[in-house]
């Protein structure tokens, strides 16, 4: 039989799974996490799981300043809520799911790919760079406000890094998706400073300066914007063998820069209008 044939008998076995999984996830994997964090079974919905449905009709609308203000106060609530550290997690990785699903199906899609327990920290991960992108590249307004809600942004991650646990962060006023991302580089020993270079290049989107060349342009911008967010990834995945970490960072610095280059690239007409 011919490659093309078999290709054609098959109907794509491979991509219809992952497909199915993906709107499994999106359609009933939120109310069975619903469930198993607040202990609530098939019993009748509480205040919880009304505000869950609350936050369902949140995120299907437009995402705004108030709308992202609006999320960070129910998933706060929901979390400190939750009757256990590892429950206000769930609770925390459903909500980051939903930002990452909102905002990029195709990455959505290829994370089902990855174990459980690993794609729950990649979608903490995505939440937070998510907001502080929003904030320079969308939000409409002001530059100094702009850098204001960065410095808060900033401030808030350096908190939940000192909390004892993510749960007590955001019973403090951490936002979860800062709480969660701080727990994250805990349990993976991420150093800390990678997040404030990534806070430091988001303000040079807001002030934005010259570069004397390309490599100026790379240790000043693009590691921040780009390199670091494959440093994260790297430590989350983890190296097939511990002698292999030094070039798998090194491999993911190269591909940050080759990716950042990349939209440089594709939004150069865009940016001359």
């Amino acid at each position: 039989m011919s490659r093309k044939t078999g290709a054609k008998a098959g109907k794509y076995p491979v991509c219809s799974g992952v497909i199915t999984l993906a709107l499994w996830e999106w359609h009933g994997a939120d109310r069975l996490i619903d469930a198993q964090a607040n202990g609530h079974g098939n019993r009748a919905p509480g205040p919880q799981e009304k505000t869950h449905e609350r936050c369902l009709t949140l995120y299907r609308s437009e995402w705004t300043p108030g709308k992202w203000d609006l999320v960070h106060a129910a998933v706060r609530d929901q979390v400190a809520a939750a009757r256990d550290e590892r429950r206000a997690w769930q609770v925390a990785v459903r909500h980051a799911r939903r930002v990452l699903r909102n905002y990029s199906t195709s990455f959505f899609i290829v994370t089902r790919f990855l174990p459980r327990y690993k794609r729950d920290q990649v979608e903490v991960i995505y939440a937070a760079v998510r907001y502080p992108d929003e904030i320079v590249d969308t939000f409409a307004w002001e530059q100094g406000r702009k850098l204001a809600a960065l410095d808060e942004w900033a401030e808030r991650y350096e908190e939940g890094l000192a909390a004892a646990s993510f749960q007590e962060a955001v019973r403090a006023g951490v936002p979860v998706f800062a709480a969660a991302f701080a727990e994250v580089v805990r349990r993976n020993r991420i150093p800390a400073e990678h997040y404030r270079d990534f806070l430091r290049a988001m303000r040079l989107d807001v002030c934005p300066r010259s570069f004397a060349d390309l490599e100026d342009l790379i240790e000043a911008y693009v590691y921040g914007s780009a390199i670091v967010v494959g440093l994260f990834l790297a430590y989350v995945y983890g190296p097939k063998c511990p002698e292999d970490f030094p070039r798998m960072l090194t491999a993911a610095r190269n591909l940050g820069i080759a990716l950042q280059l990349t939209n440089f690239v594709r939004d150069v007409a865009e940016d001359q209008r």
